[in-house]
């Protein structure tokens, strides 16, 4: 690919989906699967000590380890005429590279977020790899008290920049929340 349509190509495809644009890129220079530190250290805190004290118990860190597999995908040969190639009415390349960031845009933005923590290779999608995550439903009957309830839910040092991610049904309903005669959002 060239290297000017690899660029513009990723560059559309940061706008189809927001998780893309929230996720860390790690490029490695030989697309070895590469050992990820992990920890949650939420639950501990500072403490008071005298001056010239010891402390008195570990604060150690526990860290796990994560495999971040380098995993390649293709949306299979896009076939043009030469005609239509030749044909200076319209960019066809622009064409394509839109055709083919969708394609990516739309695989890459469902692994991220639904794709199965059991699947064995490829990027484990985060409702399906978090732990402890609370949830809202809209089929359980979506209101204004369950989103503040969720929002609290969330540690304050990780709320700070956070955003909601949600389906376009569930954006629907949030729109239609009322208090009293006017609108939520």
């Amino acid at each position: 690919v060239p290297t000017n349509f690899q660029a513009e190509l990723i560059q559309s495809m940061l706008l189809y989906g927001g998780l893309r644009e929230a996720a860390r890129t790690v490029q490695t220079a030989t697309g070895a699967s590469l050992q990820w530190p992990v920890s949650d250290d939420s639950g501990s805190k500072a403490k008071i000590f005298t001056e010239a004290t010891a402390p008195s118990t570990s604060s150690a860190m526990v860290f796990g380890q994560k495999t971040l597999e380098a995993v390649k995908y293709g949306s299979g040969p896009i076939k043009i005429s030469r005609e239509l190639a030749q044909d200076s009415a319209f960019d066809i390349e622009s064409v394509v590279r839109d055709a083919m960031a969708h394609r990516f845009g739309r695989a890459l933005n469902y692994d991220f977020t639904l794709r199965s923590s059991t699947e064995s290779v490829g990027p484990h999608g985060i409702v399906n790899d978090s732990t402890g995550a609370v949830t809202v439903s809209v089929a359980t009957g979506l209101t204004s008290d369950k989103l503040i309830d969720l929002e609290h839910s969330v540690d304050p040092f990780y709320r700070n920049g956070a955003v909601w991610m949600f389906n376009d049904a569930a954006k629907a309903v949030i729109r239609k929340l009322r208090v009293g005669s006017s609108r939520e959002y």
